[in-house]
């Protein structure tokens, strides 16, 4: 037989969690919002900060297309977003040599923290992308750049 504290718990669990999802905002939704619309500039790699101003990434919300410049090269793919959850396609581009080898350096870190990023976070003009717990790119919104 089931106990009475269970059918309490089952009646609270059908009328709390509705109103919660009604009432309170939900994060992603705005913070969706704000992705798009702007160029990012890589700010961090790993904590670490970037000296070059030419490292970004743009998105476009009706493509579902990242757009990246790495420094270097150029790399375009596609991303999945589900909530805070962020997931890159294989990235695309060029394949130049970097005649700076501290760029090249970067782009290489830039890229490879790009496939394993699985959330982003935003706050106010700052984009953070992380890998499970451990945020690997920080960005900038460039208040010049605006291209939706």
């Amino acid at each position: 037989m089931i106990n009475g504290r269970f059918i309490k718990l089952i009646i609270f669990v059908t009328l709390f969690l509705p109103v919660t999802t009604f009432c309170w905002p939900n994060a992603s939704a705005s913070d969706d919002a704000s992705l798009f619309g702007k160029k990012w500039m890589l700010v961090h790699v790993n904590g670490v900060e970037v000296q070059s101003n030419k490292p970004s990434i743009t998105f476009d919300r009706d493509k579902k297309e990242v757009s990246v410049d790495g420094g270097c090269n150029h790399f375009s793919g596609s991303f999945t977003i589900s909530g805070m959850r962020l997931k890159f396609s294989r990235m695309l581009g060029t394949q130049m040599a970097c005649a700076d080898s501290s760029r090249q350096e970067i782009e290489n870190s830039f890229l490879k923290e790009l496939r394993r990023v699985t959330r982003y976070e935003i706050r106010g003009d700052t984009l953070r992308l992380f890998r499970l717990k451990s945020q690997v790119l920080t960005f900038k919104a460039d208040t010049a750049a605006t291209d939706e």
